[in-house]
Order: structure tokens, then sequence, then C-alpha cells
């Protein structure tokens, strides 16, 4: 074998390896990507999920002490009356119950309040007022790399009145 032949062999070969393994990279790549997905998109649920199920217990309307985007407290009826708060940390990119982790990687997290009549709450009523909140808006956004997935939910807390007050 001369040495023209060897670089043929060596070119044919090279060739062949790309279109052999060009397709098995893409694979695993889009492997990675779905996992990540199937990843946040389950990590996400569930800290929802554990918010939602907690949010919902408020203990009454009076029983709001601070809602804003990023941070909900209030006393919680299934709790013995603890003091619950949920706490997006940018900072961090986490969201906390009270000083535990509930969730990392967030890059965005938003709480909108709503009143009787459906509109946007951009101050609620808390403290020993009668909060004007009838419901709640959770959305987390979960990122690692270029990937993202955003999940959201609908909260309605069981011991607020449904009704516009006097």
């Amino acid at each position: 074998m001369n040495l023209i032949e060897l670089i043929t062999v060596i070119a044919i070969v090279g060739i062949m390896s790309g279109v052999v393994f060009g397709p098995i990279v893409s694979g695993v790549n889009l492997w990675n990507a779905i996992q990540f997905r199937d990843d946040a998109t389950s990590q996400g649920r569930l800290a929802l999920e554990r918010m939602v199920r907690e949010m919902s217990w408020v203990k009454d309307d009076k029983s709001v002490v601070t809602a804003n985007s990023t941070t909900f407290t209030f006393v919680s009826a299934l709790s013995g009356n603890e003091t619950v708060t949920f706490q997006y940390d940018a900072a961090n990119s986490r969201i906390l119950r009270g000083a535990d982790l509930l969730v990392g990687g967030v890059t965005a997290c938003s709480i909108t309040y709503y009143n009787a009549a459906n509109g946007a709450i951009s101050v609620p009523l808390v403290g020993n007022q009668r909060t004007d909140i009838v419901r709640m808006q959770l959305t987390v956004t979960l990122a690692s790399g270029t990937q993202s997935v955003t999940v959201q939910e609908m909260i309605y807390p069981r011991n607020f009145f449904r009704k516009d007050r006097p």
C-alpha cells in the first residue's frame, strides 16, 4: 500500500465516521434536552403542587400577612396557626418555604392576585383587614443552560369569601 492509497483510506474512513456518528451525537443531545425538560417539569410541578396545596389553606381572609409578586406569607389553617412564607430568591435562583429550599434553578417566579371582579390587584389588602384576594396565579420558570420550562397554576384559597364584600 502506497502513501496515496493510505491517505485515500483515511479520508474515506473520516467521512464515514462523520456520517455515522453525526446522528448518534444528535440523538444524545436530543435525549439530554428531553431529560432536562422532564426533570425540570417534574421539579416545578412538585414545588407548585406543594405551594398550591398550602396556599389554598389560608386560615381566613384576615390571615394574609404579605402578598406581593415574589412573596406570600399567611397563617395556615393546616399547621396549627403556623405562619408560612413562600418566597422567590432571585439572587440564588430558588424558591424557599421559610428558610427551606423548595426548588432550585428558578429563573422567574411571580404571583398575580385577583379580586372578586377578576381584576388583577397590584397591592392587595393584607394584615388585620379582610384581604381583597379571591384567587392567585402562580407562574414559575426553571432553566438550565439554554433549556427552560414554565409551569403555572391557579390557587383558590378555601377559606376566602367568593363574593364582593360590603
